[in-house]
């Protein structure tokens, strides 16, 4: 925290909240967590920020045995973490139920995120989750989607279904561009080499296939930064699972043999560290030597908390910054949150995580994007004319009929908004 005591005033404004959110969740994940020396102003300040990245339950847990737990804010927070444990449970019987349909289809999944990390903490319902990650051996993707169908009328059971480990992996040996459906050998090289790693762990009746430890951490680093490191619950899953790492932890196996790959990692948990006060005993030489984190990391990290939000949930850029054309405050402010993402930049350029600027990564990540423009500008454009269409219908009725309803069919444009299948 030295590197972001020096900044200067005007720049800490940027990251005060992620400071304060810092503050209350380092060691929030452990049996019995320390009081934290936090005010209830504090508190009431970041409590939305909590609720929004999930880390609500984990507020509560901090600030159990304080006088915090009886404010407004720290009722707020126990509330959370009581439908995050009712949660859990329906979570809980909705992964059983996958497995069985999967197993039943001669499928043998594995889960990866979510419970897989949620069972490590030491109540089940300080980690909440949404989408069920469950990956399947590359040949059989198909047929693990037609096994899930039957899903699709029910609510719940939300699965994000992968084929094999290559995208959580992002590049493990070689870029990991291009994989469809099994088509591509190192695909189903990484899934071997994975599975066979991978262990069965109980829960109640089933037992759930999850990653082995040194695959499961360096996939919850990958998957922190690639996503930006916006919600501090992704970087107490690194924690934890450092803080519970098996007595013969292979480290090695962990890193990989990929040296950018493995400075990722180490610099996830030199940030779990520094950020969090995370444990971990037993740090090889090749770790320590890569794991301090280059000046701007930490302060990009305490940024994305005080904002809080989704990159992924912003919305299309071409529509937001051309609806702010005429104040410049919230034009520029626009941009600068799209900006601002140096961590998620750097992993998309598959650059160095080292004291040089970040600008270029930053810029090469933004020309990735400019094939998006024609779809934004193509959404605007059918919005448009729904719209017309919608208004001329309306006048064509007649003024003060609002609530009738165009007889003749009105100008389908859907079709031209399809895009591929969800990631």
């Amino acid at each position: 925290m030295d590197l972001i005591r020096k900044s200067s005033g005007a720049s800490r404004s940027h990251f005060q909240r992620g400071r304060f959110l810092s503050a209350l969740l380092a060691g929030a994940w452990r049996a019995v967590p320390t009081v934290p020396s936090l005010t209830e102003a504090k508190l009431t300040e970041i409590a939305p920020l909590l609720c929004q990245t999930g880390s609500a339950a984990l507020g509560w847990w901090r600030i159990t045995n304080s006088e915090l737990a009886a404010s407004p804010a720290g009722q707020e927070l126990h509330e959370a973490y009581r439908k995050f444990r009712l949660s859990a449970l329906i979570h809980e019987r909705e992964i059983a139920y996958i497995f069985s349909l999967l197993r039943d289809a001669g499928i043998e999944p594995v889960l990866v995120k979510g419970w897989a990390i949620a069972r490590l903490y030491p109540d089940r319902g300080l980690r909440p989750y949404g989408d069920i990650d469950i990956c399947v051996r590359p040949d059989r993707f198909a047929k693990a989607e037609q096994a899930l169908k039957c899903l699709e009328s029910l609510d719940g059971h939300y699965v994000d279904l992968h084929s094999g480990f290559a995208k959580l992996e992002l590049w493990y040996g070689r870029p990991a561009r291009g994989l469809h459906h099994g088509q591509d050998a190192h695909a189903t090289l990484l899934w071997d080499k994975l599975f066979e790693r991978s262990q069965l762990v109980s829960l109640g009746e089933e037992r759930i296939r999850v990653l082995g430890g040194e695959d499961h951490l360096r996939i919850l680093c990958l998957h922190l930064l690639r996503s930006g490191a916006w919600r501090p619950l992704w970087l107490c899953d690194v924690a934890v699972a450092l803080e519970t790492l098996a007595a013969d932890f292979d480290w090695e196996r962990c890193l990989g043999n990929d040296p950018k790959i493995a400075e990722w990692v180490a610099c996830t948990i030199g940030l779990a560290q520094q950020l969090l006060g995370a444990r971990s005993a037993d740090i090889p030489v090749r770790l320590s030597a890569q794991r301090e984190a280059p000046r701007w990391l930490a302060p990009a990290i305490l940024r994305q908390w005080n904002r809080s939000l989704n990159p992924h949930a912003i919305e299309p850029a071409l529509p937001a910054l051309l609806a702010q054309t005429l104040e410049a405050r919230k034009f520029f402010a626009e941009i600068y949150v799209r900006w601002d993402q140096p961590v998620r930049a750097t992993v998309a350029m598959r650059g160095r995580f080292n004291n040089w600027p970040r600008w270029p990564y930053q810029l090469g990540e933004l020309l990735l994007h400019t094939s998006e423009v024609p779809k934004q500008l193509a959404s605007m454009i059918v919005r448009r004319i729904n719209e017309l269409n919608s208004w001329w219908q309306r006048h064509r009725i007649g003024i003060g009929k609002e609530e009738a309803r165009p007889r003749r069919r009105r100008i389908r444009s859907a079709w031209f908004l399809r895009t591929g299948a969800r990631e």
